[in-house]
């Protein structure tokens, strides 16, 4: 009886095995990725797979890649690309190491979030994380300015000024609590 159930095990650890590296596939620049070098990964509700690179935004179907990359002057450069956020109305925020912009499904274009705070401040840093909050609000952490919020149904832009020693914090991770606090992670 114990030879049985350990002859069994081993099966079964054997057939685990196989069935976990059997669904793993490795990506990259020969199947169509346009840099190994992946800084970001989300899956948005069609079930496309995103992949934020240093050489642009790619999409994945499950077979093919589309590249979408910023090469024309005077484009919004997110071509080292830092964050991706989907949010509930199905536009990809896209975090770059120069900014914010968004792509946009219906017109598969990336445009930069070009809207300016009340003290005409724009987001020119790199940007860490991207979240959006149960009002619909995305939450922005950009190295060296510190956290902004913005509202893109009243295309309204927020500055939150945390004090001089504050600002100079790289903050990395942002959550709400359900008393809806803000909670902030910096290095």
């Amino acid at each position: 009886v114990c030879l049985c159930f350990l002859m069994a095990l081993c099966s079964l650890a054997a057939t685990a095995g196989e069935y976990r590296y059997s669904y793993f596939r490795n990506l990259s620049i020969t199947d169509g990725l346009s840099e190994n070098n992946v800084r970001c990964i989300i899956q948005d509700h069609n079930g496309f797979m995103w992949f934020g690179t240093k050489d642009g935004l790619n999409r994945y179907d499950g077979v093919n890649f589309k590249k979408f990359q910023s090469r024309q002057e005077g484009d919004f450069d997110f071509s080292y690309i830092t964050h991706l956020c989907e949010d509930r109305d199905g536009l990809i925020w896209v975090g770059s190491d120069s900014g914010v912009g968004y792509y946009n499904p219906e017109t598969e274009q990336v445009k930069e979030l070009d809207a300016l705070t009340k003290d005409n401040i724009a987001i020119k840093g790199a940007v860490s994380e991207i979240v959006e909050d149960e009002k619909g609000l995305l939450w922005l952490l950009v190295d060296n300015q510190g956290v902004f919020s913005y509202d893109k149904h009243k295309n309204e832009l927020k500055y939150y000024n945390l004090g001089s020693a504050v600002q100079r914090t790289n903050f990395v991770s942002i959550v709400f609590d359900r008393n809806g606090k803000v909670w902030l992670a910096s290095f």
